[in-house]
């Protein structure tokens, strides 16, 4: 439905039309702190993710060596040890886009398998493998799983701004750009007719006054 052509219509639509952009600078300023926070991510998300890989490949290398040459027992010795890791979850939040964060409750896994019933001297080498490789691997694994869990979370953040953005920057504000030219020029077109009907009433006056005099 078309909106009336009123000077408080207009003056309306101007003062949404600034409150909008306004929004949109917002929305921008936002964007263009995460995409910040989305490529130091990235790049460091690269790095990480090819060491996961290596110590991911390595750790397959040394638990394959252990099952082969010592079988289940090795495993099984270490698995009835292993303790249960408490996870610590806490809340983070960049341009008021929250995310979790997760955190080892006490010791690594590895820390409390070491001083437990594995004992090095008596182990054979795979087992030193096998927990070397779990060592290096929790230098960084949490690092590794915040950042993967931030990028994610961030990514879908940066894909609904764009389209609340985009949907501001070329419906929102289109639209009431338009809405006020039409108003603008229904008001203008309004005031030259009535300026029109005032000289023909005050030509008419004339008229009438002549004749008298």
């Amino acid at each position: 439905m078309p909106l009336p052509i009123t000077r408080e219509q207009l003056l309306l639509l101007r003062r949404q039309s600034t409150s909008v952009r306004r929004g949109l600078h917002l929305l921008e300023k936002k964007r263009d702190a995460l995409i910040r926070t989305i490529e130091e991510d990235r790049r460091r998300f690269e790095e990480l993710r090819h060491r996961f890989e290596e110590e991911s490949q390595a750790l397959e290398v040394a638990y394959t060596q252990l099952r082969l040459f010592e079988g289940a027992f090795s495993l099984d010795l270490l698995r009835s040890n292993s303790p249960t890791l408490a996870v610590r979850e806490e809340k983070e939040s960049i341009m008021g886009c929250a995310f979790p964060q997760f955190y080892p409750e006490g010791e690594e896994a590895w820390e409390v398998l070491h001083r437990q019933k594995y004992d090095p001297a008596l182990s054979s080498f795979f087992v030193d493998d096998l927990m070397d490789g779990m060592r290096r691997m929790a230098e960084f694994l949490w690092e590794y799983i915040n950042i993967l869990t931030r990028l994610n979370i961030l990514n879908r953040e940066l894909q609904k701004i764009r389209r609340k953005a985009g949907n501001l920057e070329h419906n929102i504000l289109p639209g009431m750009h338009q809405d006020i030219l039409r108003i603008q020029d229904g008001l203008q077109e309004r005031e030259r007719q009535e300026r029109q009907v005032r000289k023909r009433v005050v030509r008419g006056k004339k008229k009438t006054e002549k004749p008298r005099s």
